[in-house]
């Protein structure tokens, strides 16, 4: 094998190597977008369960919000 050839391969798995990182560290950044979605969901809900529980019985039962 040359010089050039095996120079050539070297840098071909180095770009893959950091393509790679580069791929891994997007996915973690994904799932701790969706983990940080979650939480908000989650924290939406139980601020909806404390407002139900503090609105009187029949308000906003023929509340009509269509646009």
């Amino acid at each position: 094998m040359d010089p050039a050839s095996l120079a050539l391969s070297l840098v071909t798995a180095s770009a893959a190597s950091t393509a790679d990182l580069v791929a891994i560290r997007l996915m973690r950044r994904n799932a701790d977008a969706a983990a940080n979605v979650v939480e908000l969901i989650d924290a939406a809900n139980e601020n909806m369960d404390r407002i139900r529980a503090a609105v009187a019985p029949g308000i906003g039962g023929a509340l009509d919000v269509t646009a």
